[in-house]
């Protein structure tokens, strides 16, 4: 069996960071391809910030991130993830998310666009905070895969009308924040 010089090149590399990275810090993977390979978790990486990584959390909070690549390569064992506070503009619908998470705050950021499937693999996911970003109008499929979803914050947005296309898929939804919307105008 032949083996690339790039997928050996990508295996050292994630070798490498492993070894160098403290317990404290998983070895995270940000990309696929060894030319570009960066890691989340340290100092060292190519990605101009860095995340806290305590077990099973990212926190990736006010770091100046502007958009989340379909690159992102999370562990399955993730559990909270925080983005709050960047300049992220839109959810690509393209981001593998780790099955596992359970909470998910993208508040504060500029975000304008959800796009369809953005959350579709998602399926124990029970709280995502959208509140504090730019959204006024969200896909009627837009939280279609959130089944298990029990807070849904959207306050502090654009939003001008609520859909109810938006909440029937999420039978177990519990709160649900719409303040500080121009709702009705």
């Amino acid at each position: 069996m032949a083996v690339s010089k790039k997928f050996l090149c990508t295996v050292v590399a994630w070798l490498t960071a492993t070894s160098a990275a403290s317990a404290s810090a998983p070895a995270w993977s940000y990309v696929k391809d060894a030319d570009s390979y960066s890691n989340l978790c340290l100092d060292n990486n190519q990605l101009g910030f860095v995340c806290d990584c305590p077990p099973e959390t990212l926190v990736c909070r006010g770091r100046g991130i502007e958009q989340l690549s379909s690159d992102l390569l999370l562990p399955d064992s993730t559990t909270d993830i925080d983005f709050s506070r960047n300049e992220i503009v839109s959810v690509s619908d393209s981001i593998t998310w780790p099955g596992s998470v359970r909470t998910l705050d993208l508040s504060r950021n500029s975000i304008e666009e959800i796009k369809e499937g953005s959350f579709a693999n998602l399926d124990a996911l029970r709280s995502l905070n959208l509140a504090h970003n730019r959204l006024s109008n969200l896909s009627t499929s837009a939280f279609a895969a959130l089944r298990e979803l029990e807070s849904l914050d959207l306050s502090h947005n654009f939003l001008t009308a609520v859909q109810s296309e938006w909440l029937l898929p999420i039978p177990g939804l519990k709160r649900l924040d719409i303040s500080s919307n121009p709702l009705g105008m």
